[in-house]
């Protein structure tokens, strides 16, 4: 039976999740003779490999290769699961994912029908930590524009020929590699599609030290991004830089006075309150928390603090980061 999906997981350090990932996709409802698995491990040393050699004989098409290259990354370790994928199409995703019993069945029929790239429909992984509560809240916020047909879906599912045809993943991208494909989908004239049944389960950080870590690492890979195109990524790190430092310039205006700093400050704030209500709003909308969307704002600012950090330390050639997948 040929192989008609393959689904493609890139890899470092995930022994915690790669179990749990692997078990919902032995326990697909689609057949597994029609599915192969391809896991990429970017050298591992937590024994990820081991752990993926369980489910040898309980997956039927599990295969698992070594990411080549010195410099690796997540774009890098799809770009080479897709070299060697037989299926006509492509899903990626990490190993920090839990998908629903029919999700590659959704995905079959949705192919059938002449879909060239589509969207998960992504969740959170329940979790009674309000760091992971607070993360959930800000994608609820990005899907409502999604939602209102003001923002694209980010596509996670490739016909094999129309990832192929756009030159897959920017391999030099650690962060925003999502968003340049879609890029170069629109100039192709590809609107990728939402599949509200297949349903994805992603698990959001749970402690201040794994929020940390994250925002340090998207602000690392950001810096890539902003080369690429600063005026167009400009107004992001403005952003950020509002919500990151307006409360510690203004402790330091009490300290040494002066009207330039303290009018600063004021832009400062008041970009960061603006933000913090447009977020509060839209994730009201989709059905969020009173409490949670009004600790937005904070969040937001702690977050874009470690963001800053990230992105100064890469831009000094001073970063170092650990697990290289979000």
């Amino acid at each position: 039976m040929a192989i008609k999906i393959s689904v493609i997981i890139a890899c470092r350090n995930e022994k915690r999740d790669m179990g749990a990932c692997l078990t919902a996709l032995q326990n697909q409802q689609f057949p597994q003779a029609k599915f192969e698995v391809v896991v990429v491990d970017g050298n591992s040393t937590d024994g990820t490999v081991l752990e993926i050699e369980k489910f040898r004989g309980k997956i039927k098409n599990l295969r698992l290769m070594a990411e080549k290259g010195r410099q690796k990354s997540a774009a890098n370790a799809r770009n080479q699961g897709s070299e060697i994928a037989r299926g006509n199409v492509l899903v990626f995703f990490d190993a920090d994912i839990i998908i629903d019993k029919h999700y590659l069945l959704e995905i079959d029929s949705a192919f059938k029908e002449g879909a060239f790239a589509a969207a998960s429909n992504v969740k959170s992984f329940p979790s009674k930590s309000v760091w992971a509560s607070l993360r959930e809240h800000e994608t609820m916020a990005s899907d409502y524009l999604v939602e209102k047909g003001r923002g694209l879906p980010f596509p996670n599912i490739f016909s094999a020929k129309t990832f192929r045809k756009i030159g897959g993943y920017m391999p030099r991208f650690r962060y925003g590699e999502d968003l340049l494909l879609v890029k170069k989908l629109v100039e192709m004239g590809i609107r990728p599609v939402l599949l509200k049944k297949a349903v994805l389960m992603h698990r959001d950080p749970d402690t201040l030290l794994e929020i940390a870590a994250q925002s340090r690492f998207w602000g690392g890979g950001f810096l890539a991004l902003f080369k690429s195109n600063p005026r167009k990524h400009l107004p992001r790190l403005a952003l950020v830089c509002a919500r990151a430092l307006w409360l510690p310039l203004f402790v330091l205006y009490l300290f040494s006075p002066f009207n330039l700093l303290l009018l600063l400050v004021a832009i400062f704030y008041i970009a960061t309150i603006i933000d913090g209500a447009y977020i509060f709003r839209r994730s009201l909308k989709m059905g969020g928390t009173v409490g949670h969307a009004l600790l937005m704002v904070p969040f937001r600012m702690i977050r874009s603090f470690f963001f800053l950090e990230g992105f100064i330390k890469a831009f000094l050639g001073g970063n170092k980061h650990g697990n290289f997948l979000n």
